[in-house]
């Protein structure tokens, strides 16, 4: 026969045994630091690494259209976005993010993925920046061409330089999409 307070302890250990990988890694108060960040400017990869979650779940935080994570963005509308940040722009989130900029970043090629190559090729952009379309082609470039090594890089052929190949950091070199979107956001008639 058990006592009460070994069936407790049993209890316990099969309930956090079984909460396993999908148990909430983050409480309220870390997810609002989360969106506290990325308002500041912090991208979400380093977001994802000083929390040590997955990038998706960085982006379903701030992602106004995601159902996950409604409580956050309505606790920033509730506050405002001033207050917000002051509140949530902790020593601690500070510190987390310093941690990961602080350390030297390693550049894994495996993180820019030549085969997602979907957005490949020549695109007709016309933004709301720009008074005609313009031809931009997105393409893989291979290290040595310049400075930032491999990647997926956009080539603008009707803007003020149009032998120049762009990039807006690293998140856009990873895929042939992040590199499409990332030349929508920032085309622009000189």
């Amino acid at each position: 026969m058990t006592t009460y307070e070994e069936r407790v302890a049993t209890i316990s250990a099969m309930r956090d045994a079984s909460a396993g990988k999908f148990a909430a890694k983050l409480d309220f108060i870390q997810r609002c630091e989360i969106l506290a960040l990325h308002r500041a400017g912090i991208s979400r990869i380093v977001l994802a690494e000083a929390y040590k979650l997955d990038r998706r779940t960085v982006t379903h935080i701030y992602n106004n259209r995601s159902p996950h994570y409604r409580m956050v963005r309505e606790e920033e509308e509730r506050l405002g976005h001033e207050e917000f940040l002051k509140r949530y722009l902790s020593e601690s989130a500070l510190a987390r993010v310093q941690e990961v900029l602080g350390r030297p970043v390693v550049k894994k090629d495996v993180m820019f993925s030549r085969s997602a190559s979907k957005y490949a090729g020549v695109h007709v952009l016309q933004t709301e920046f720009t008074t005609k379309p313009h031809r931009v082609m997105v393409a893989w470039r291979e290290k040595g061409v310049d400075a930032d090594g491999p990647g997926w890089y956009y080539q603008d052929a009707d803007g003020a330089d149009p032998f120049a190949w762009n990039h807006h950091g690293d998140e856009s070199r990873m895929t042939s999409k992040a590199c499409y979107d990332a030349a929508v956001l920032n085309l622009f008639d000189m």
